[in-house]
């Protein structure tokens, strides 16, 4: 007979697993666009950040431990492998089984909101005494739907879900003879992560009073969420200058007469949103 082993409480998992350059005003806009268990039905929707999971057991077929109608409480983190935007390819990190294991499964965007992911993990199984730690393997299916959605700039970001979990096969590899079982679940989950907060620009400037020439650095940092700053766009206050504009980091401008000048700097993150600094410089 097979025996749970290795500390491993039995072998089952439970279930559980350019907007336009010339805005010179901040802008951020963070309104929940869709109420709770609705369907967003957007296929531009960034699934990303930690999310609590309740989830119940809705089959459980001879897993110690597990009963049909169990609830748990899981974290799962979603990382995008792109940038910006929404992308086909998120990794799914979570906690399962009572040990909360590590888990990770790699999801592929399967339509609007939807994702779908497969992987594998293995069983420590006690066996004649001793702990095969790779004694059983176990396929996973996890189905996760965006059904609440934040607009953040000009990305939509999701912040509910729904999900599904099954563990349809568990391979006994080990010499002794027996069944290891099988679970799935169902989940409803939150995000748990603040939504990304706008970026904060700012510059510094060194003038050289011989030529009334400016060098502009940018001082600027990104939200609260670390959301980095894809582009800057600069007016130097001198509209009679076929030069009066620029869209580099770090311009440089040479103005034709002594004076003051209001300069502004507009910059935008990778999540489209929008924030301007204006401040008078002397040259």
């Amino acid at each position: 007979m097979i025996r749970p082993g290795g500390g491993v409480r039995r072998w089952a998992a439970t279930g559980a697993g350019l907007v336009s350059a010339l805005i010179v005003a901040s802008a951020v806009c963070a309104g929940v666009a869709f109420g709770s268990g609705q369907n967003p039905h957007v296929g531009g929707v960034r699934l990303e950040g930690s999310f609590r999971m309740s989830g119940t057991l809705t089959s459980v077929d001879n897993v110690y431990g597990e009963h049909r109608g169990e609830h748990v409480q899981r974290t799962w983190s979603f990382s995008p492998r792109c940038a910006t935007g929404p992308c086909d390819r998120v990794t799914l990190m979570r906690r399962r089984s009572r040990r909360h294991i590590l888990d990770v499964v790699r999801l592929v965007r399967r339509g609007r909101g939807v994702y779908t992911g497969r992987g594998e993990f293995w069983i420590a199984l006690t066996c004649a005494r001793g702990v095969v730690k790779h004694g059983g393997l176990a396929t996973e299916t996890i189905t996760v739907r965006v059904v609440g959605v934040a607009t953040v700039g000009t990305t939509r970001v999701a912040t509910r879900l729904r999900a599904t979990y099954t563990n349809p096969v568990r391979r006994n590899l080990t010499r002794c003879p027996g069944g290891i079982g099988h679970d799935a679940a169902r989940y409803r989950g939150r995000r748990l992560t603040p939504l990304p907060g706008p970026p904060a620009p700012g510059f510094t400037d060194a003038i050289d009073p011989l030529s009334s020439s400016a060098t502009f650095t940018d001082r600027s940092r990104p939200g609260g969420s670390g959301a980095r700053i894809v582009y800057w766009w600069w007016n130097f206050g001198e509209p009679s200058s076929p030069q009066d504009t620029s869209g580099q980091q770090n311009p440089s401008h040479r103005y034709r007469l002594p004076g003051i000048y209001t300069v502004t700097l507009t910059v935008r993150d990778q999540y489209g949103q929008v924030s301007s600094t204006t401040r008078q410089v002397l040259v």
